[in-house]
């Protein structure tokens, strides 16, 4: 009369097989892992510049005063500014704060027309200085910025998926 009852638990060999297996698929995955979150930090940072490009651009026409983001290509990092008399002044708010990239991303900016200094100016028209702005990670990854005239907003044109430029 005693039947032996079926196990519904799992026995500690196929438990400690199951370790194995997770544990060998890791190892294989872990080396293309490596290079992600390097790789989100840029992405980041593009997206970031990309918004201040854009914020500034709306607050020129909105305001009807003219806005800048100023780069300083020595510390890799960038503010938005806004013209307060003869003088620009930073702009209240996140934008108008120093961003600094990531320690290992270089900043670059051509101008277009060949400017001295490096800042883009917003016109209330809705014109902007044409210019590439480059972001060049210490891994080889770069990500371009760029607006080839001064009738267009800046857009993503290398370093991102087709979907996204």
């Amino acid at each position: 009369m005693n039947r032996p009852r079926a196990s519904s638990a799992f026995t500690l060999i196929e438990l400690v097989l199951v370790m194995v297996v997770l544990t060998v698929l890791l190892t294989i995955a872990a080396p293309s892992l490596r290079g992600w979150s390097r790789g989100t930090k840029l992405r980041d940072a593009s997206d970031q510049l990309l918004a201040a490009t854009r914020f500034a651009r709306s607050q020129a026409v909105t305001t009807g005063d003219v806005y800048r983001v100023e780069f300083d290509v020595n510390t890799s990092s960038y503010r938005v500014t806004s013209r307060d008399g003869d003088q620009f002044a930073a702009v209240p708010g996140e934008f108008g704060r120093e961003t600094r990239l990531p320690s290992e991303v270089r900043l670059s900016v051509a101008r277009e027309d060949g400017g001295a200094g490096s800042a883009i100016e917003f016109h209330p028209s809705g014109r902007t200085t044409p210019a590439r702005i480059s972001l060049a990670a210490d891994w080889g990854e770069t990500f371009d910025i760029e607006a080839t005239t001064a009738a267009e907003p800046f857009r993503l044109v290398s370093g991102a998926p087709e979907a996204t430029r």
